[in-house]
């Protein structure tokens, strides 16, 4: 017969233990805020309109990404140091700040990387948080939640479904779309 001992924490060990729990909660929640944003958006009924207006950005889109950092900057990060952006990602970040002096618009080009940047920064810490299984069960988690919205959408809004606009291709209309900005989303 096999006895399993129990190993006991000291309180280095708990203190630990806690503080993972947190940056694990957080980099969960920073996950779902990037994904609700990337796949939902802040205005998710609102009418698609290309216009010079929608260059200049989405103000609570810009908020809700400096806070998700924010929240990963701020979580305990004594326990263990957090992964870092590999240099490859890094080169190509370069290069694209580098193409931002020959960009049309400048000021747009490099809001964009730095919103780009940031983007890469909540992934990769994240997931060098979470570690590999539990980023793929908080990305199953949030795809059954939005599928499951997108349903709800469809049956009880008028929304869940391509309206005749300007800017739809003929053979969409009429299709369902759920709640979801775009069909590439």
């Amino acid at each position: 017969m096999r006895v399993t001992q129990q190993r006991r924490l000291t309180g280095a060990d708990q203190i630990f233990e806690l503080q993972m729990k947190r940056r694990r909660l957080i980099a969960a929640i920073a996950l779902f805020i990037l994904f609700e944003l990337s796949m939902i958006g802040t205005a998710p009924f609102a009418k698609r309109e290309i216009s010079v207006a929608a260059t200049q950005g989405d103000f609570l889109k810009q908020i809700l990404l400096v806070g998700a950092l924010g929240l990963q900057l701020f979580a305990p990060s004594n326990a263990r140091p957090p992964m870092k952006v590999p240099v490859s990602i890094l080169i190509l970040l370069g290069y694209c700040l580098l193409s931002v002096s020959w960009a049309l618009d400048p000021m747009i080009s490099l809001r964009r990387l730095v919103f780009t940047s940031l983007v890469i920064f909540i992934l990769v810490r994240s997931i060098g948080d979470l570690g590999a299984v539990r980023t793929i069960n908080v990305i199953r988690s949030w795809l059954a939640f939005l599928l499951i919205v997108n349903y709800m959408v469809v049956i009880f809004t008028p929304f869940g479904v391509h309206a005749m606009t300007f800017y739809e291709a003929e053979g969409v209309i009429g299709d369902w779309r759920g709640i979801v900005s775009h069909k590439n989303a």
